[in-house]
């Protein structure tokens, strides 16, 4: 595991006309090729809209604004495995943003740059996203972590060079998302457990404390992908 890493995410409540400041700090396991993810949040002002967030099933997503961020399709000939559909939505009103997990390529050719690896499996993602304007917290690519079925944790990795082969290969990067704007892209997770028989995409919300004594809980969905 590398060492955590530690993000700050400031956020305004808009909905009612109050001003409130969200911080959120980040810190998350990890593997090679990754980083982390947030695990704690603060707040000085909130009003939860629900005790707990849901998931729902969508086929593709609605927001227009994700449309026009759509990536570009993988290119012909690689030597990635074939994609495999997914298509579920995580819809979460805490915080007013909506994630599809889109589909994923299991297989993609580790960089001859990186011999340290040549031994795992790069493992792609595509997901679109949509971050609430609720908060000016936006929505990060570090709340997704890929668990393999021996249980280990990976976070999305960021490797120059992988991210580099990927894009080349016409996978473009999924980046962090402004606060009302939306994205796409893909995801890299490099996992120890090649060939792992079940693969869990999960999607994690940290916990916040508002500074009236409210507090926005943690939740994690699991999305389990399927095999092809």
């Amino acid at each position: 595991m590398n060492s955590k890493a530690t993000r700050v995410r400031f956020a305004t409540l808009v909905a009612t006309g109050c001003v409130a400041a969200l911080t959120l700090t980040a810190c998350g396991g990890d593997s090679s090729e990754s980083e982390a993810a947030p695990a704690a949040t603060t707040t000085t002002s909130a009003a939860p809209s629900s005790s707990a967030a849901t998931s729902s099933a969508s086929a593709s997503p609605t927001s227009t604004t994700a449309a026009a961020s759509s990536s570009a399709a993988p290119a012909a000939g690689g030597a990635a495995g074939k994609s495999v559909p997914v298509n579920k939505t995580i819809d979460d009103p805490e915080m007013g943003d909506k994630v599809v997990i889109e589909e994923y390529v299991r297989g993609f050719p580790v960089p001859a740059s990186l011999p340290a690896i040549k031994d795992r499996e790069i493992i792609l993602v595509k997901v679109s996203a949509t971050a609430g304007d609720k908060y000016y917290a936006g929505w990060q690519t570090g709340s997704l972590r890929l668990l393999t079925a021996n249980g280990q944790e990976n976070a999305a990795g960021s490797s120059t060079a992988v991210v580099e082969a990927m894009t080349a290969a016409g996978y473009p990067l999924m980046k962090d998302v402004k606060t009302g704007k939306a994205g796409a892209g893909w995801l890299p997770f490099v996992v120890v457990q090649k060939d792992s028989p079940s693969l869990t995409l999960q999607v994690k919300r940290s916990a916040a404390t508002t500074s009236g004594g409210g507090t926005i809980a943690a939740q994690t969905w699991d999305v389990p992908l399927p095999t092809a």
